[in-house]
């Protein structure tokens, strides 16, 4: 489940305005200075940006192709797991019931099989042994 309490498109079109951007997801993080020193994906991020190591994958804004969601996918190694996180709703962000749901991945493609009646969506990708997670850009339809 995704809460947030910005408006979801408000907050991905911050995020489309940085040249190669790279969303790192921490679910269920609480919102404090405190908060933000704890858990080590934003230590790992950090690292790797800086380092100039750039080993964390990125990932392209979700595109629907028939009844599937494709996604591209750089620097796929060492992925874990991923998902499609999906809703169907259009109320506010609170009021938005989340999905998901297993997706498959290959080479440099991110796959889901999906309905019509999606109105946001973003894959979820871990990786890393599960220790950090990132998501795609959030694509509405």
């Amino acid at each position: 489940m995704v809460i947030t309490y910005h408006l979801l498109e408000s907050w991905q079109k911050t995020i489309d305005l940085v040249f190669n951007a790279k969303q790192l997801m921490i679910p269920e993080m609480k919102h404090s200075h405190s908060a933000g020193t704890m858990p080590d994906e934003i230590e790992r991020f950090i690292e790797d940006t800086f380092s100039g190591n750039d080993l964390i994958p990125s990932i392209g804004r979700p595109q629907k192709i028939g009844k599937w969601f494709e996604s591209t996918i750089e620097k796929a190694e060492g992925i874990d797991k991923v998902v499609f996180v999906f809703t169907r709703d259009t109320q506010d962000n609170k009021e938005r019931k989340w999905e998901q749901i297993p997706a498959k991945w290959y080479d440099n493609k991110l796959l889901a099989e999906g309905s019509h009646d999606i109105k946001a969506a973003y894959f979820l990708v871990t990786y890393a042994h599960g220790s950090n997670r990132i998501s795609s850009p959030v694509r509405f339809y």
